[in-house]
């Protein structure tokens, strides 16, 4: 049967594979199989952007975004993730939104949406977003918010493998930026010409005043100064762990905050090197899905080296239908089961490899 849902999977894509096969409920772009009890689960969120502050419109006034509500969302999916005894949770970056700066109480804030996630029974993780760097030092980061780097690295791109069979990697897409919000980058000169060898516009321009996308097109728009990239040496330690994963015959998973796949989010909204990311990870052969947040409408895509790439919305965006946005997610021999809340939707993945291992 699993060979049979590949080989489908190859021609009409995996939802399709599963209503060929049954067993499947479909709900609008969705698609879940039951399944035994997993191994294991987790909780994701991203984007909660938290401030005291009314509700207010994005840059571009296309979303109204819900600053207080979001941290009601944070404090719903904390209950359901303690509810469903989720092994850990992962909040994949911009916990509070950069008006905290501007009005000077961001680590006021900050504490706020931790105490939220110390209600939590379980352990969590936190990664670096943009909006982190727009409120603080790494220095504060690192020394304020707990799981936001490696244990013993010291690190804020680092592995964790806390079931048998599975490893979960967390990318830091800010580890190559040119956000001067609290302190000046290493080399900030030499990233600002990699801009503007991609981007006309003026990506030295204070954040709002300048549109840095203006008439670029397709992919090309991901040049801009609020996404990131990953460098050398991230790079090189991620093909390291992918290569120990595949030799421990693990299963990966990968956290990060901006998206490494067009189709997943908006073109304006990928890490500028992705593609350097993405020849990794198809090339281990051995990644089901990568996690991601940043792109506030979310989105899912299946890139062409088959790996499964979720982006989150943001609890900024809840509504009176939908009042949550995370998910908890199931981990099985065979799949990755992502059980949706609110404005998340729900997918079932199989794992990649254990399939194409059995033709």
């Amino acid at each position: 049967k699993l060979q049979f849902l590949y080989l489908i999977d190859l021609v009409v894509g995996y939802p399709y594979a599963l209503m060929i096969l049954g067993g499947a409920r479909r709900e609008g772009a969705r698609a879940v199989v039951s399944r035994a009890a997993p191994l294991a689960r987790f909780g994701v969120i991203a984007d909660v952007q938290y401030a005291d502050v009314d509700d207010m419109y994005n840059y571009a006034r296309t979303t109204k975004r819900g600053y207080r509500g979001a941290l009601d969302a944070l404090g719903r999916a904390v209950s359901d993730w303690d509810a469903h005894n989720v092994d850990f949770v992962v909040d994949l970056g911009d916990m509070v939104d950069q008006v905290n700066d501007e009005a000077g109480v961001a680590h006021t804030m900050l504490q706020r949406v931790l105490n939220e996630f110390a209600k939590l029974r379980c352990k969590h993780y936190h990664l670096v977003g943009n909006h982190e760097l727009y409120n603080f030092t790494r220095a504060e980061i690192e020394a304020t918010i707990p799981g936001v780097v490696g244990a013993g690295s010291g690190l804020p791109y680092h592995s964790f493998a806390p079931v048998e069979g599975w490893r979960f990697i967390v990318l830091d897409t800010y580890d190559m930026h040119c956000i001067t919000d609290k302190e000046t980058p290493r080399d900030i000169e030499a990233v600002y010409q990699l801009l503007e060898q991609n981007n006309p516009n003026n990506v030295r321009a204070k954040r709002g005043t300048e549109n840095w996308v203006a008439g670029l097109k397709g992919e090309d728009a991901r040049w801009a100064p609020y996404n990131g990239g990953v460098r050398p040496a991230q790079l090189t330690w991620l093909g390291e762990e992918l290569a120990a994963a595949k030799a421990g015959r693990e299963k990966v998973v990968v956290f990060c905050h901006v998206p490494l796949a067009a189709g997943a989010a908006g073109d304006s909204t990928l890490v500028w090197n992705h593609k350097d990311v993405l020849t990794l990870l198809h090339r281990s052969e051995i990644v089901t899905a990568v996690f991601a947040g940043h792109y506030h409408r979310g989105g899912y895509t299946q890139d062409a080296g088959g790996v499964h790439h979720v982006t989150l919305p943001s609890p900024l965006n809840i509504n009176e239908e939908h009042r949550t946005a995370h998910a908890v997610v199931e981990l099985h021999h065979d799949a990755l089961v992502v059980n949706g809340r609110g404005l998340v939707p729900s997918y079932d993945f199989p794992v990649l490899g254990l399939a194409r291992a059995s033709l």
